[in-house]
């Protein structure tokens, strides 16, 4: 018996983790420790932010697209296809509502007219939260070992 994921349940952990790393180090570490800048106006620092998040959501794209298909490949299990099939509706959800709203508001700064104050933002990093602990559990569950319907695991016979 062989309780070792598969290689396609191993790279689904793997691009789920890499995924999870992506949002992490662009939107909780490059993100806040743009703003801290202090030679660059505030306006710039959202007008760059725009493009970052840009970049972020095309990689994000792809990176989902590989997720699904080794969905299909490793039939993980109800679980880990919820948590994977979460991350994408948070991805869609921040590309196609959330950050052309917040790009509209970028537009209004960089434009020196108003900008009232909107939800955007904070909805985002709470989607942006929730999609990471998403990708955490899937690449978690996925790392786990398979073991067959119905076959307790064992625990290791120490020799010697």
């Amino acid at each position: 018996m062989n309780p070792a994921p598969s290689l396609p349940r191993t790279a689904l952990a793997l691009f789920t983790g890499v995924w999870a790393g992506l949002v992490c180090g662009v939107s909780f570490i490059a993100t806040p420790a743009k703003f801290l800048t202090p030679n660059v106006a505030r306006p710039q620092l959202f007008d760059v932010g725009r493009y970052v998040f840009h970049a972020s959501s095309l990689a994000q794209w792809g990176l989902a697209a590989l997720v699904m298909a080794l969905l299909i490949a490793a039939k993980p299990g109800r679980l880990v296809t919820l948590a994977c099939l979460a991350a994408a509706a948070c991805l869609a959800l921040q590309s196609f509502w959330l950050l052309p709203a917040l790009d509209s508001h970028i537009d209004l700064i960089l434009a020196n007219r108003p900008a009232p104050a909107t939800i955007h933002h904070a909805v985002f990093a709470v989607v942006e939260v929730g999609k990471v602990l998403a990708l955490l559990l899937s690449a978690w569950l996925a790392a786990r070992p398979v073991y067959p319907a119905g076959k307790p695991a064992q625990a290791p016979v120490a020799v010697g």
